[in-house]
């Protein structure tokens, strides 16, 4: 029961990383090592683990976009639905079998999947305006420096022009 997992009369927070340690404990009592009942925490443990890798894959992700100021907050707020799966999931081992926190698991990585793909689509978008800005960027330096060729061809002309227009006004009058 309970006690027997959470440390009798001193109940122990059960954490995902004490999963194993307990299970090799408490279970080899009546199982054997290589015993597939002995080794279904072992295997409950991964289960979790996955589903705590996807999180902070996602968040980091969602961060990485964030930080370069796409707007992802929808996303991260979402992804905070993952902790009512890992609660479900955790709640599930006491079935003392796989199949149901895996269940529950598989939620939860839906959930991280959703938020991955905000977090690469918002990345992409980031590229793709960056891609664009530096194409505008380079279209305006351009038109600057076609500008300046303009301005001073147009300042050779009027040089020119006034010193032929002089002497020749000054030669009608005479």
């Amino acid at each position: 029961g309970c006690a027997t997992c959470h440390g009798k009369h001193a109940i122990e927070l059960a954490t995902d990383a004490s999963l194993g340690e307990r299970s090799e404990g408490v279970c080899q009592q009546c199982h054997e090592a290589g015993d597939p009942h002995g080794q279904e925490f072992d295997r409950i443990a991964t289960v979790l683990d996955s589903l705590a890798i996807a999180t902070e894959a996602s968040r980091h992700i969602l961060e990485e976009a964030e930080d370069r100021g796409m707007e992802v907050s929808q996303a991260l707020f979402e992804l905070e639905d993952v902790t009512n799966a890992e609660h479900r999931a955790r709640s599930a081992i006491h079935a003392f079998a796989v199949g149901p926190v895996r269940d529950e698991v598989a939620v939860g990585l839906a959930i991280t999947t959703r938020a991955q793909e905000a977090g690469e689509e918002a990345l992409g978008e980031h590229r793709f305006r960056r891609i664009g800005l530096s194409f505008s960027t380079a279209i305006i330096v351009l038109l600057i420096v076609a500008l300046l060729f303009k301005i001073r061809e147009m300042e050779a002309v009027s040089a020119t022009a006034p010193a032929s227009s002089g002497s020749g006004m000054g030669s009608e009058d005479s």
